[in-house]
């Protein structure tokens, strides 16, 4: 989550919350430096943060994501759900009847 708006008090009493962070552990994906390396830098710092939750068996159920494809590399994202195995089609068909069922 980037937004320090009321959704992260609400999204703080079903469960446990893991942000964003810059390397520095500073809250953020808005890396202060020239736009020429902030798209590379947010994206390997969410690499390293899947990695760092992964080690510790605390991969995310949800990922909610609020940014823009000149902040994080939708591609390095992808790479990142997939190796960690988080990528799954939003619709996949059911064993019930043929029904669609809605995954995240």
């Amino acid at each position: 989550m980037q937004d320090r708006s009321r959704i992260l008090q609400a999204l703080s009493r079903c469960g446990p919350l893991t942000y964003f962070t810059r390397a520095d552990g500073t809250y953020g994906q808005n890396h202060p430096g020239p736009a020429s390396v902030r798209r590379q830098t947010n994206s390997e710092r969410l690499l390293a943060l899947l990695a760092e939750l992964a080690v510790k068996g605390e991969l995310p159920h949800l990922l909610i994501a609020q940014t823009w494809p000149g902040f994080v590399d939708p591609k390095v994202l992808a790479e990142g759900l997939k190796k960690h195995d988080l990528l799954s089609t939003f619709y996949k068909k059911s064993t019930l009847g043929g029904k669609r069922k809605g995954w995240l």
